[in-house]
């Protein structure tokens, strides 16, 4: 005589060991092939198929149904009521993580770390209740082993959030340190400019009246359209640098700042570009220029598109991000585009002044010689250098949101020839331009010397990956 149901509960608790083996086979890819939640499930089918088998020998036996029932509810119910509420833990654990690994700060990361190692310490209880209740021994040290190895990933997501963390506040302080290194180089250019065009316009002056009318054409023209081609380019590299910086601010009000200074820069090339000679280049020249300053503007413009992605939740911020790496390169291309045009003009103006210079010379003496071999050489130093300088800073911007690591590594190959350039833009020079080198390399340093902007991008996209990969062992223990 059988109990109606007691049978096939037995069968049941079977079942629940083929289960486990189908599991195993199915999933191949989780360690052992189970999660915390379905060996919570199994552990609590063993107790149940037991506790009514027994419940079925009592009443065979002539006891009381009564004391039957009593074994049912002092022993399955209860493991019932602790297996779902453990299984509730276990998914519970498996919502937390991704909270963990998108904490933004360091604040919400400990809370969230906390609130995890809380949520561990629960599933531990729970599993010593468990076999307290009468959980299989192989049950309990198998879902034992899955805690152990979600609370070290947990772990490895807990450490690779804070580094991550860590090396964003260390690459936000080199790109502060970077931007006053990169201020000083240009206010100094800038100066130096001046001071270099003064000296040359007295230099030519020197030369006496014999020379007075030579001389003032050459300046006026040749050396004019050499001094605002080679600002021009400076400008383009500044505009460029601008969109780039925008790309990587932090909030808001620095947004504004930058764009402020991207309309008035613009304002500035634009007026610059206006007073060069014309000839087949100055409608391209124009284009570019127009396709340069649209990136910078309106609402599909870098500023207003960081705008939109600094009012994103942290949690989402990251996917956005990625997006945005299509419109760095927008801004790239748009950037080489303007200063391509710029070629054309600027070699040839460098050929007017190279025949200007040898008819003047032929006609003067050591004098203007002297003018063309020292004072111009350096005026054009000190603008090259400033050029070079902007775009060390934009590159370097740039690296400090990279998406990944091949696009890091060409950035840095890039900045590495363009501080070559840098460091030779003076050379020979006077020595008003070599006092103006010394400020290239506080800037150049963050680019080149240990714990530049590049590696610790580098390490921060590596900390990201591990954050990833814990992140995905700690589902898979859940």
């Amino acid at each position: 005589m059988n109990l109606p149901g007691t049978s096939q509960a037995f069968d049941q608790g079977h079942d629940i060991e083929g289960y486990d083996s189908g599991a195993r086979d199915a999933r191949p890819g989780r360690r052992g092939g189970f999660g915390i939640a379905p060996r919570l499930f199994l552990s609590f089918g063993g107790v149940a198929a037991l506790t009514l088998l027994a419940c079925g020998v009592a009443v065979i036996g002539g006891r009381d149904v009564r004391k039957s029932f009593s074994i049912a509810t002092d022993r399955s119910v209860p493991a019932l009521t602790e297996a779902l509420t453990q299984q509730a833990g276990a998914a519970s654990l498996a919502a937390a993580a991704p909270l963990l690994a998108a904490a933004g700060s360091e604040a919400e990361r400990t809370a969230e770390r906390d609130g995890l190692n809380g949520k561990l310490a629960t599933l531990e209880s729970g599993v010593e209740r468990l076999q307290a209740l009468g959980a299989r021994p192989e049950r309990i040290e198998a879902i034992r082993n899955d805690i152990a190895a979600l609370a070290g990933a947990t772990g490895s997501l807990d450490k690779a959030v804070a580094l991550e963390g860590k090396l964003a506040a260390e690459i936000a302080g080199r790109r502060q340190a970077m931007n006053a290194a990169h201020a000083a180089l240009l206010d100094s250019a800038d100066q130096a400019t001046k001071t270099s065009s003064d000296n040359m316009n007295m230099a030519g002056v020197a030369t006496g009246m014999t020379f007075k009318s030579r001389m003032h054409s050459l300046l006026k023209h040749e050396v004019a359209d050499v001094t605002r081609g080679l600002e021009a380019s400076a400008g383009v590299e500044r505009l460029g640098r601008l969109l780039f910086a925008g790309l990587a601010a932090g909030e808001p009000g620095e947004l504004d700042r930058l764009s402020g200074l991207f309309d008035k820069q613009a304002k500035a090339l634009q007026s610059a570009l206006g007073r060069l000679p014309e000839g087949a280049w100055s409608t391209p020249l124009k284009e570019a220029l127009a396709a340069l300053k649209a990136l910078g503007s309106g609402p599909d413009g870098v500023f207003e598109q960081r705008r939109g992605l600094l009012a994103l939740p942290a949690a989402e911020r990251r996917d956005a991000e990625q997006a945005q790496a299509g419109l760095a390169g927008r801004v790239e291309a748009a950037t080489d585009a303007l200063a391509k045009q710029l070629g054309p003009l600027q070699d040839e103006s460098e050929r007017n002044l190279k025949i200007a210079s040898k008819q003047t010379v032929s006609e003067s003496n050591d004098a203007i010689r002297s003018l063309m071999d020292e004072s111009v050489k350096s005026l054009r130093g000190i603008l090259s250098l400033k050029a070079e300088g902007n775009r060390m800073a934009g590159l370097m911007g740039q690296a400090t949101t990279a998406p990944n690591a091949e696009v890091l590594k060409q950035l840095q190959a890039d900045f590495a020839e363009t501080a070559s350039r840098a460091a030779a833009a003076l050379a020979g020079t006077d020595k008003l331009a070599e006092q103006l080198d010394a400020k290239r390399a506080p800037l150049q340093v963050f680019g080149e010397k240990a714990g530049n902007v590049f590696e610790l991008r580098s390490e921060q996209l590596a900390a990201q990956r591990q954050a990833e990969q814990a992140l995905s062992e700690s589902r898979q223990a859940a």
